[in-house]
């Protein structure tokens, strides 16, 4: 069992820096951890019994799992509200991971944990990403072929995204078309790319989470895309007391700037997730 109360943890792509803090707050020790596994596990069941806290970002999610599995309380704080951190003057690893560890040991509250998704909803998440580079791309190319296009006079009439690539083959004479058959091509690609993403994200969502996407796809406007969205990203909508404290998650409440007889107005918070709102 670990002597001391907190350890934090600034992640990073090969290494993580770690400072470990007693019970009086005191720092004990400094030192680099390797980002792998084979690294971090005997690091982690060396420290059995201790707080590990960390930010969120893309190796939280396997690294807060393994701490747990070896004994650790993985605390994975928000990184979007840890503004002490991000906004400090004297930023660099080794004060990022001491402020890390005091603010875990000053609040657990003041830290914002998040509670990680499941393994099933991350997975549709993952997927929903996918798609959305490939959406991205298409929606650059067809741009960019349309203004090219529109440098000669020729204007490609209004379609779907999908069909884009048939509809400016015909659009698009002969004497320029040697040049934008490439980017056609890649544009068909990319569509089928796409359709293969929505097949395999309405595969994954009636195989795992059926009833909950159904029933979402009963509101008007809402279809496979938006629903598994809406589900991978809310996780448990048990936490929630009210409904609308749902819409608070997913930033779409105002923010709030009151202070005395002040009460400004202001836009809605957009903090949540982009792929959903």
């Amino acid at each position: 069992m670990s002597n001391y109360i907190t350890i934090g943890m600034d992640l990073g792509n090969r290494k993580h820096t770690v400072c470990a803090l007693d019970q009086t707050g005191n720092v004990l020790w400094r030192k680099d951890v390797a980002n792998t596994p084979e690294a971090l596990k005997p690091f982690f069941e060396e420290n059995a019994g201790a707080t590990v806290a960390m930010e969120t970002g893309l190796c939280c999610r396997w690294v807060s799992a393994l701490a747990k599995s070896c004994g650790c309380d993985a605390l994975v704080g928000n990184a979007r509200k840890l503004a002490a951190i991000w906004q400090s003057k004297q930023k660099n690893d080794e004060n990022d991971a001491l402020l890390i560890a005091e603010l875990a040991r000053a609040s657990r509250r003041l830290f914002h944990p998040v509670e990680l998704r499941d393994d099933e909803r991350h997975e549709m998440v993952q997927l929903i990403e996918l798609r959305e580079v490939a959406v991205s791309q298409r929606t650059q190319a067809v741009n960019s072929v349309r203004g090219l296009c529109k440098a000669h006079g020729v204007f490609i009439p209004k379609c779907d995204a999908s069909c884009f690539h048939k509809v400016a083959a015909d659009a698009i004479p002969d004497g320029m078309a040697w040049k934008f058959k490439p980017m056609l091509r890649h544009l068909k690609e990319v569509a089928a790319t796409i359709k293969r993403y929505d097949a395999m994200l309405e595969e994954y969502a009636q195989k795992h989470f059926k009833e909950e996407v159904e029933l979402l796809q009963t509101a008007p406007g809402v279809g496979p895309i938006t629903s598994c969205a809406f589900v991978a990203h809310m996780a448990d909508p048990k936490r929630f007391g009210r409904a609308r404290d749902a819409g608070a998650y997913f930033g779409l409440t105002p923010g709030q700037d009151k202070s005395g007889d002040k009460d400004a107005p202001k836009h809605i918070t957009k903090t949540g997730s982009a792929a959903v709102t």
